[in-house]
C-alpha cells in the first residue's frame, strides 16, 4: 500500500511539473513598424533643414502632425521622415535616413520627376521611394506599410489643360499614373508586404484651390480629372490584398456636414502655402491649411479613420476566436455526467438542467487587444444506462456571451444553440467516452467610430456554425471508497462564422469576410473521486488535474473592405498553440432517489490566449 501511495505521488509531481512549464507568450500589437510612401500628404517634414521653415515642416497647420504620424501614435509607433533635404541650388538634394519610416516627400508624383520650381527636378518619386525602401533588404511581413500619392499627378495635368493641353491627353496620363500606382503596390507585395493600404487622392475641385480666379473657370476640368485618376486606380486595385481608402469620398462626407467634424471654415485656407508657416490665430476651426492642403484637424479626420478602419479590420477575428473557446461551455455538465456513470455506475434514467458561467480573460494577439469575457449557458438533458457498461444522452444548451472589441471600439451581441450527443463504454476497469455537438452561432456587431469629435455607430448581423467532438479514456484504480486513475482525450473543433456587411452605405462601414477556425487538443490528466455520506446525504466529491496541449497552429485569413469596395485587406488569424494546465473540482449529491445536484468549479493556467475559469451547477431528476 505504501509503494502505491509513493507511486501515486510521484506520478503527480511529474504531472504538476509538466503543468508549471506550461506557459505560452503572445503577440503584444498588430504591427511591428509603419512604412509610408507618398506626396506631401503624409510628408512627415522631409523640408525641415530649409531656411525658415523648421519645426513649420508639415503641409498642415504647423506645428500639428499629419495623419500618418497620428496612426503611428495610435500604434506606439514614431514615424519620421526617411529623407532630409539638402537645400543647396541649383537642385535640392534628398539624402536617405536609415531609420526613417516615412518615405513620402512633398511635391513628389507617382514615377515622374515634378513639374513645379527647378530646384524641385531631384523629388523622388513614389516609385523611387519604393527603390530605396527595397533596397533596404527583407520587409517586416508585420508592420503595416501605405501607398498613397497622385495629388501632384493630377496638379500637372490640370495645368497642362489651362495651358491649352486637351483633357482627354490629361486624363489618358492619370490613368498611366493609376497604373504606376497600382505597379508600386505590386512591387511591395512581391517583395512580401501583406499589411497594405492605399491612400486616395482627395477631391481636389472641393479645395479652395480649386475657387482661387485662375481655377475657377476649369473647375469641371479638374473634377474630371481627380474622377479619371480615382477611378482608374480602384479599378487596377480590384481584387488585390490592399485596403482602398476614398479620401474623395471621405472629403465629401465632412463638406456635407462640417460643424458635426469640428470645422467652422470650410472654403478658406489658414496659409497661403503652408510649408514653414506656422498656423495663424483663430484658425482652429479651418478644414484647409492651405489651398491644397488639409489643416490639422483634416489630418486627425484622416488618422481616425484609418485607424478605426485597422482595428474593426483586426478584431472581427474575435468573432470565431470567442466562438472556438465556447466549445468547453457546452461540455462541462456532460463531462459530469459522464465522470459519475465511469466512476460509480448510473442505472436507469433521467432528466438533468445545467448552468454554466464562464469567465475568459483573453491575451492581447495580433490586432486582437487583451480583454475579459463571461457568458452563461444553459443546457437540458437526457441520460440513460443501457447496461452496466454502456451509458449515454442527448442535450440541448443555449448560451449567451456578449463581449467586447476593447478600447471602447464597439461590442458583439453572442447568442448560440448547441445539440450535443454523448456516451460512455465501461470494461472493468478500462472505461471510454466519447462526445460530438452541433452549434448554431449568432452575432450581432456594433462598432463605435470616431473621427476628430464626430461619433457614429456601423452595426451588422451575421451567424455561423461550430461542429465539435471529443473522446476520453482512462483507467480507474480502486482504493476502498477512493477512485483514481490516469486519462487521455483528444478534442477537435471547428468554427465557421459567415461573411456580412454592415448595414449603412456611409464611408465609415465595412464588408467582412468568411472566417473558419480549427482546434485540436490533447489531455494527459489523473482524476480522483471518493464517496461518502454527510448527514444522509451521499456525496461524491471530485477532482482532476490535467496537461492540456493545442496542437493546431495554421494561419488561417479573412478579408475586409469597405461596402461597395472592390478591393479588400486578407487578415491573418494563427492559433495560439502550446501546453497549459487545467484543474477541476467539484462534487454530486444525491439527496433522495429522484433529486441531485452537482457542483464543478474549473480552470486553466499557463493557456495560450485565454485563460477561463467556470462554475457549472446541474440539477438531475432521475426516473
Amino acid at each position: 500500500m505504501n509503494r502505491h501511495r509513493r507511486s501515486m505521488l510521484k506520478r503527480g509531481v511529474a504531472l504538476a511539473s509538466l503543468l508549471i512549464g506550461a506557459v505560452s507568450g503572445a503577440q503584444a500589437g498588430p504591427y511591428s513598424n509603419a512604412y509610408f510612401f507618398g506626396d506631401s500628404l503624409t510628408d512627415a517634414g522631409v523640408f525641415a533643414a530649409i531656411p525658415g521653415v523648421g519645426a513649420n515642416s508639415h503641409f498642415s497647420t504647423n506645428p500639428g502632425t499629419i495623419w500618418a504620424q497620428n496612426l503611428g501614435v495610435r500604434y506606439g509607433l514614431s514615424v519620421t521622415p526617411s529623407y532630409a533635404v539638402v537645400p543647396t541650388l541649383p537642385v535640392y538634394g534628398f539624402t536617405p535616413i536609415a531609420g526613417g519610416n516615412d518615405f513620402a516627400v512633398g511635391m513628389g508624383r507617382i514615377s515622374l520627376a515634378p513639374t513645379g520650381p527647378s530646384y524641385a527636378v531631384g523629388i523622388p518619386p513614389v516609385s523611387t521611394q519604393v527603390d530605396d525602401f527595397l533596397a533596404r533588404g527583407p520587409v517586416d511581413r508585420n508592420a503595416l506599410y501605405a501607398v498613397s500619392g497622385g495629388h501632384n499627378d493630377v496638379i500637372a495635368q490640370f495645368s497642362a489643360v489651362m495651358g491649352g493641353g486637351t483633357l482627354a491627353a490629361g486624363q489618358a496620363a492619370l490613368v498611366t499614373a493609376a497604373d504606376d500606382m497600382v505597379a508600386q503596390v505590386t512591387r511591395l507585395q512581391s517583395a512580401g508586404v501583406r499589411n497594405l493600404i492605399v491612400v486616395g487622392i482627395m477631391d481636389i475641385s472641393r479645395t479652395p484651390y480649386a475657387h482661387e480666379a485662375a481655377q475657377l473657370p476649369y473647375s469641371a476640368e479638374l473634377q474630371s480629372l481627380v474622377s479619371t485618376f480615382n477611378t482608374a486606380l480602384v479599378t487596377g486595385l480590384a481584387g488585390k490584398n490592399a485596403l482602398y481608402f476614398d479620401t474623395s469620398r471621405l472629403l465629401g462626407t465632412i463638406l456635407a456636414n462640417p460643424a458635426a467634424y469640428g470645422f467652422t471654415n470650410t472654403t478658406d485656407a489658414a496659409c497661403a502655402a503652408a510649408l514653414g508657416c506656422p498656423a495663424p490665430a483663430g484658425t482652429g476651426g479651418y478644414l484647409f491649411a492651405d489651398p491644397k492642403h488639409p489643416s490639422e484637424g483634416g489630418h486627425r479626420i484622416i488618422s481616425d479613420w484609418v485607424y478605426s478602419s485597422l482595428e474593426a479590420a483586426n478584431r472581427a477575428g474575435l468573432l470565431s476566436q470567442v466562438a472556438m473557446a465556447r466549445a468547453g461551455a457546452q461540455w462541462r455538465s456532460i463531462d459530469s455526467r459522464l465522470q459519475e456513470f465511469e466512476n460509480f455506475g448510473y442505472t436507469g434514467q433521467g432528466v438533468f438542467f445545467s448552468t454554466d458561467y464562464s469567465y475568459s480573460k483573453r491575451d492581447a494577439s495580433g490586432g486582437i487587444p487583451s480583454g475579459d469575457d463571461s457568458g452563461t449557458n444553459f443546457v437540458i438533458g437526457y441520460e440513460k444506462a443501457l447496461n452496466d457498461q454502456m451509458f449515454g444522452g442527448v442535450t440541448l444548451g443555449y448560451g449567451h456571451v456578449p463581449f467586447d472589441y476593447g478600447n471602447n471600439l464597439g461590442s458583439v451581441n453572442y447568442d448560440e444553440w448547441t445539440l450535443s450527443g454523448f456516451g460512455a463504454y465501461k470494461l472493468g476497469a478500462f472505461y471510454a467516452n466519447a462526445l460530438a455537438s452541433y452549434s448554431r452561432l449568432d452575432f450581432a456587431s456594433t462598432r463605435r467610430i470616431a473621427l476628430g469629435p464626430f461619433n457614429t455607430v456601423e452595426s451588422g448581423d451575421t451567424g455561423g456554425n461550430r461542429f465539435a467532438a471529443k473522446g476520453q479514456v482512462g483507467y480507474n484504480f480502486v482504493f476502498g471508497d477512493v477512485v483514481h486513475g490516469p486519462l487521455a482525450g483528444l478534442a477537435w473543433a471547428r468554427v465557421d462564422v459567415n461573411g456580412f456587411s454592415e448595414n449603412s452605405s456611409s464611408v465609415t462601414a465595412m464588408s467582412y469576410g468568411d472566417q473558419a477556425r480549427e482546434s485540436l487538443r490533447s489531455r494527459l490528466g489523473w482524476q480522483v473521486a471518493a464517496e461518502s455520506h454527510w448527514f444522509g446525504v451521499r456525496v461524491r466529491p471530485y477532482g482532476q488535474l490535467s496537461y492540456d496541449y493545442e496542437h493546431k497552429d495554421d494561419e488561417r485569413t479573412y478579408r475586409v473592405g469597405f461596402v461597395g469596395g472592390t478591393s479588400s485587406l486578407e487578415i491573418a488569424m494563427a492559433n495560439l498553440t502550446g501546453g497549459y494546465g487545467t484543474m477541476l473540482a467539484g462534487f454530486n449529491a444525491e439527496f433522495s432517489k429522484i433529486v441531485r445536484l452537482g457542483v464543478g468549479a474549473s480552470t486553466t493556467f499557463g493557456q495560450p490566449g485565454d485563460r477561463i475559469s467556470a462554475v457549472t451547477v446541474t440539477l438531475g431528476a432521475p426516473f
